[in-house]
Parts: C-alpha cells; sequence; structure tokens
C-alpha cells in the first residue's frame, strides 16, 4: 500500500465582502443553479475549486536519478479557493481521520468567509504500508498499516517542498518556520494512490 501525503497551507482569507472562491453553503443554491443552466456563468461553472497546480523536484528522491533523469518532480501543489463553511470540523474529520474540534478551533474566526488554501502532495513516496486481515469473517475491518514517513526521504521532501514553495511565493524563511508550525497543528492528510 503506498498513500500520497497531503499538508495544507492557509486558508488565507479574503477581505471582506470578496467573493473569489467556492462557498458550498452560500453558492449551492437554486438561483446559482438557475444561472448556470440557463446562462452557463455563476460560481457553479467553475470546473472545481482548484485554480493552479504545480509541480516541483526536491531533489530528495532517487528512483527519478537512478533512471537517469533526477528533474522528475515529486511535489505537486494545488491552490484551491473555498469557502470556510460551518461545521468544516466533521467533514474534515471524516475525510482527514482528524479531530472535528482540531479543525473547528483552527478556523474558529473565519467560517463564512472566502479563502484561499495551498495543498502540497507528495506524489512520489518511498514508504510503503500494508493491508491485512484480522481473521477469517469477511465482516472484520482489515488491519491497515500505512506506515507513513518510514521512509525518511518522504519527510524530507515534504519540508524541502515546503521551503521551495516558501522561497518562490513568499520571499521570506521566517514565514517558512510560521507555515511548519501552523500545518502541524493540524497535520497530514492522506490519500490512497496504490
Amino acid at each position: 500500500m503506498q498513500d500520497h501525503l497531503f499538508s495544507l497551507v492557509g486558508p488565507f482569507v479574503f477581505n471582506e465582502g470578496v467573493k473569489e472562491s467556492l462557498h458550498p453553503i452560500r453558492d449551492s443554491t437554486l438561483e446559482g443553479l438557475i444561472r448556470y443552466t440557463s446562462n452557463g456563468t455563476g460560481p457553479l461553472a467553475s470546473i472545481s475549486t482548484i485554480s493552479s497546480v504545480g509541480f516541483i523536484n526536491t531533489n530528495s528522491s532517487t528512483p527519478a536519478a537512478s533512471k537517469g533523469s533526477a528533474d522528475w518532480p515529486d511535489i505537486q501543489f494545488f491552490q484551491m479557493g473555498f469557502g470556510i463553511p460551518k461545521g468544516i470540523g466533521a467533514a474534515c474529520a471524516h475525510l482527514a481521520n482528524i479531530q472535528p474540534t482540531m479543525v473547528e478551533d483552527y478556523v474558529s474566526g473565519i467560517v463564512g468567509r472566502d479563502s484561499n488554501t495551498i495543498i502540497q502532495v507528495l506524489v512520489r513516496p518511498k514508504s510503503r504500508g500494508w493491508i491485512g486481515l484480522k481473521g477469517e469473517s469477511p465482516f472484520l475491518k482489515p488491519i491497515i498499516q500505512p506506515n507513513y514517513f518510514s521512509n525518511k526521504q518522504d519527510l524530507t521532501a515534504m519540508v524541502e517542498g515546503r521551503r521551495i514553495f516558501n522561497r518562490k511565493q513568499f520571499h521570506s524563511e521566517l514565514l517558512f518556520n510560521w507555515l511548519i508550525n501552523e500545518y502541524s497543528r493540524i497535520g497530514y492528510r492522506y490519500e490512497v494512490c496504490g
């Protein structure tokens, strides 16, 4: 088993009154649906909330180098505009297996606001987990051991990816240190990739 590891930076909140992201409560309305179906406009006309995607190579991965191409990307960034709805903690807890109160505390002052979040993904993780059976009964839940960061190159790539992003985007090592502290409070999100 292999997982893509995620980390989040943000949300970066837009000024009051700026509506530059998809907000599930505000934008999922009958009026929005009519606007979209009648003339293809409005917030629902957006393909997704992802507005940009980029790949970088941290030079911390070895498979690409062993194949003669040290420039294969190992980190992907998504920029996602998304409003912060009430109850986001429960949704995040379900999707990312984290405590709902952690998310609710983190976004407590910005619920209802439009924001932008950066998602960093480790696209070629080296760590491997395993899935096993608890017994013969098909009703028993499987044993899932993801072994996140069991290969230290994964953590090195995530930290270096954030460092590269920070230098390019914010031109500040001080902000990088702040971001590391902030996103480590929430934790990592994972997605099964194979």
